[in-house]
């Protein structure tokens, strides 16, 4: 029984990488071979630690993902609501196998170069410009 459940977990990360590595591919053309396997490797780890570990974050990811195409903001939040609620419901009936198909498509806002890491990095570089920029005399917080 052991040695099934470890061919199935295997199977299903080796999904997962196949699919981050078919999506990188067409995604960043111009990057080298090795850097598309390590990124795909990095973003199947990732997103198989959070379907083992925290769920909530893939069905957070997928409807970001999925809402982001919305301009209206209120059509957004409402198609983000039905969206996480669909996906919630997935892992209810024990289709948890499709918020990881999803999460596929969605890792690419916490990892692509317009991710949420970063953002982060470019918004602690204007925090650090700004403050080498500021008037003598003004109260500025560095971090150290």
């Amino acid at each position: 029984m052991r040695t099934k459940l470890y061919l199935l977990v295997s199977a299903g990360v080796s999904v997962v990488f196949g699919l981050c590595f078919w999506r990188n591919k067409k995604a960043y053309k111009a990057k080298s071979w090795g850097w598309i396997v390590s990124k795909s490797a990095i973003e199947a780890a990732l997103i198989s630690l959070c379907a083992w570990k925290a769920p909530a974050a893939l069905v957070a990811w997928s409807t970001i993902w999925f809402s982001k195409p919305v301009k209206t903001p209120g059509l957004r939040v409402l198609i983000g609501i039905l969206f996480g609620a669909f996906c919630e419901w997935l892992i209810i009936a024990k289709l948890f196998e499709l918020v990881v198909l999803f999460s596929v498509f969605a890792i690419d806002l916490v990892t692509g170069t317009n991710g949420f890491l970063r953002h982060k990095s470019d918004v602690e570089r204007e925090v650090v410009c700004s403050q080498e920029n500021a008037p003598i005399g003004t109260l500025s917080f560095t971090q150290e």
